[in-house]
């Protein structure tokens, strides 16, 4: 049996084909396809940068709502709890934004050929080191408590003799309500508190960049 329509219905009908006609319309005036969509308001200064020619990146914002406060808390809480000077991991954030403006983006070298490097960050030890001010001891834990929370992949490259560490971040699509990494399998990671062991300098055994 056929509902009756209450007024209610009918002005909301009619404020959805007002709204769908204006819309329409304003295609129609500046030219835009059919298939077009009206960009939303944004804010600030978001729109300019969005059609920016020099690019942008994107990040899931629960990274830096839930994830690095958890890894934060947990190491300060938990892991350095009896510790009377507590090593300083809050640069993970600075860290892992800057591997991430740095990935390799090009999935095919010039010849054609597959880039192993492909999705990894580009930048040297040394470019990490000046670009955050950090010593080369530091990139190493800050690597090593991200990986272990399944925020970047670490991979060795050899060329010759000498070794290269490769970051390769991921974008942390799926991230639970307390602050940990899903991954593809849907397990959730936790972290090997044992990485966060504060490293004395001159003691890590040295690479080519690693």
């Amino acid at each position: 049996m056929a509902q009756p329509i209450s007024n209610n219905s009918l002005i909301n009908s009619g404020k959805r084909g007002v709204i769908l006609g204006a819309l329409l319309y304003a295609k129609e005036m500046i030219g835009l396809p059919e298939t077009a969509t009206v960009r939303k308001p944004l804010p600030n200064d978001k729109t300019t940068l969005l059609d920016n020619p020099q690019g942008f990146e994107v990040y899931n914002r629960e990274l830096v709502r839930k994830v690095f406060p958890r890894i934060i808390n947990e190491a300060y809480d938990v892991v350095y709890a009896d510790k009377g000077r507590k090593p300083e991991i809050r640069d993970i954030v600075a860290f892992y934004f800057t591997l991430q403006s740095y990935i390799d983006g090009n999935h095919l070298r010039a010849d054609g050929t597959y880039n192993d490097r492909f999705g990894a960050c580009f930048l040297s030890y040394e470019a990490l080191i000046s670009s955050l001010r950090i010593d080369r001891t530091r990139v190493k834990l800050l690597a090593d408590i991200l990986e272990t929370n399944g925020i970047i992949r670490i991979a060795s490259h050899y060329e010759g003799t000498k070794r290269f560490k490769w970051y390769f971040p991921s974008y942390c699509p799926r991230v639970t309500d307390d602050g940990y990494i899903v991954n593809e399998d849907g397990e959730i990671i936790k972290p090997d508190y044992s990485v966060y062991g504060r490293r004395k300098r001159g003691k890590s055994r040295r690479t080519h960049d690693g």
